[in-house]
């Protein structure tokens, strides 16, 4: 954090003493604020023997829609998906009753996208819960995960997460038993 502290020296009263003659501030800019003191006379100074200013924090960074960029982004891994297997987007991104997930493949997946812009993804059950719910008959429920680059917006790495039952018939399906 950068701190400057400006002192102003001007002919005024003192907000102490009242007294008119040559007093003092100090001006204190930081990252979130600028903050001055009272004018002082330098006897009212001396006899205070500190000057403290109080910075207020800064406020707590604001949560609200994602911004467009953002969003064109997310809309591209949703179709980036959607093409791979053979799918299509869901209108509205599942926001429709009956409609859940961002990603269908009739029959055989319901997609639930999700993107990082972080080194880390926090996984829900609710987020499985709904994506579940909404299968259809044989459909298997999956989320997508996409890390991406905070800068570009371009994906870095890609992940699906499914449930185990699936995974065991995938990771079993050429082995002989």
């Amino acid at each position: 954090m950068r701190i400057s502290v400006i002192t102003e020296t001007a002919h005024g009263a003192c907000s102490m003493c009242s007294r008119t003659q040559e007093v003092t501030r100090f001006t204190i800019s930081t990252n979130h604020g600028v903050e001055s003191t009272p004018w002082h006379c330098d006897r009212c100074l001396s006899q205070q023997g500190e000057v403290s200013v109080d910075i207020e924090p800064p406020p707590p960074p604001k949560s609200g829609p994602p911004s467009r960029r953002v969003q064109k982004a997310s809309r591209r891994n949703e179709r980036i998906t959607a093409d791979s297997l053979g799918g299509r987007t869901t209108p509205g991104s599942g926001n429709q009753p009956g409609m859940k997930g961002d990603v269908r493949v009739r029959g055989r997946f319901r997609i639930e996208n999700k993107d990082s812009y972080s080194n880390q993804f926090i996984l829900k059950t609710s987020i499985l819960d709904k994506i579940r719910g909404e299968c259809g008959g044989g459909e298997t429920p999956a989320v997508v995960v996409t890390f991406m680059e905070k800068m570009t917006h371009r994906p870095l790495d890609r992940w699906a997460i499914i449930p185990f039952a699936q995974w065991e018939e995938i990771a079993n399906a050429g082995r002989d038993r």
